[in-house]
């Protein structure tokens, strides 16, 4: 608690010629509570292929004091309406944790979801696929670890919706038929997999390969649209070039949802491209690199990259 005097005072010392005066001024404030909470929380929504974690942190506010918390668990708020959700800790088995202003608490849950990849029901048939959000609470017990505040009790809640994996990117670059590694100034193939994991009512996309282009040529169709209903899976193949040689990342392969513009002709220019939501599209290919040899006719004066 920070309290504000409803008073304070001002002195100033003034001179005429050869007098001297003390001036004092009293002047009145609002009298003012501060109220800073001694912890507070954080949430992120963690994707690892189809799977989901809530990774939730817990942080101290005071300069000086260290707390010991204890008792922590994370409940599904709403679990009436999504039957199909479950949360299962990935904590260790402990009694009490301590965090202080420099070391936060960590935490960590896994998302299950009792609904299969590729079906929108559960073993019953009866729960489908929904947009609901999800509202969870973490519940834990906090004290000084000095012990010099009774213990009590921090609450905290958090809503988050789009917690399924729709699609994974696949993407690889292989070298020119009869070559070993792909090499600078060679055409490449670049071949992309998408697959649907859960179903999606937007199955028209649009796939976009942003390269950079101080180290790829994109060759082939830089972008076009794919529909993912006849088929769980989509493979596409676009040639590539690479410009130089070293370990080169790979050209990155961005999706998005596909939406016609209703009474007008075909094409991209009278479409619409929405975004999917962090996490709904995950790219296993995202940090992937590719050993490219100098070009074979380029001598010493070459200068590969690291």
């Amino acid at each position: 608690l920070n309290f504000m005097p409803a008073l304070y005072s001002t002195f100033n010392l003034l001179t005429a010629m050869s007098k001297k005066f003390l001036q004092l001024k009293v002047h009145c404030l609002d009298q003012k509570l501060n109220f800073m909470p001694a912890l507070y929380s954080t949430f992120n929504l963690l994707t690892a292929m189809s799977k989901k974690f809530l990774q939730l942190k817990v942080h101290c506010l005071d300069q000086k004091l260290s707390y010991r918390i204890s008792n922590v668990s994370l409940g599904l708020v709403n679990e009436e309406k999504l039957p199909e959700l479950k949360l299962e800790s990935m904590n260790d088995d402990y009694s009490e944790l301590v965090i202080s202003k420099q070391f936060e608490g960590a935490f960590l849950w896994q998302l299950v979801s009792s609904l299969s990849s590729g079906s929108n029901s559960d073993s019953s048939g009866n729960n489908k696929v929904t947009d609901q959000p999800a509202v969870v609470m973490l519940t834990l017990t906090y004290t000084p670890e000095d012990g010099s505040e009774p213990e009590r009790e921090f609450r905290s809640t958090f809503q988050f919706q789009d917690y399924r994996t729709l699609y994974t990117i696949f993407a690889k670059v292989e070298p020119a038929k009869g070559n070993e590694f792909c090499r600078a100034s060679t055409l490449c193939p670049m071949k992309i997999e998408v697959e649907q994991l859960y179903p999606d009512p937007h199955s028209s996309l649009f796939y976009e390969i942003l390269a950079d282009q101080t180290q790829w040529a994109v060759c082939g169709k830089q972008g076009a649209v794919i529909d993912i209903q006849q088929s769980v899976k989509e493979n596409i193949v676009v040639d590539v070039m690479p410009l130089t040689g070293g370990h080169l990342p790979l050209p990155t392969v961005r999706l998005s949802k596909y939406i016609p513009a209703e009474g007008r002709g075909g094409g991209l220019g009278s479409a619409r491209l929405d975004p999917f939501s962090i996490g709904q599209v995950y790219n296993m290919s995202r940090t992937q690199q590719i050993h490219v040899l100098p070009p074979a006719n380029q001598g010493q004066e070459f200068l590969s990259l690291p």
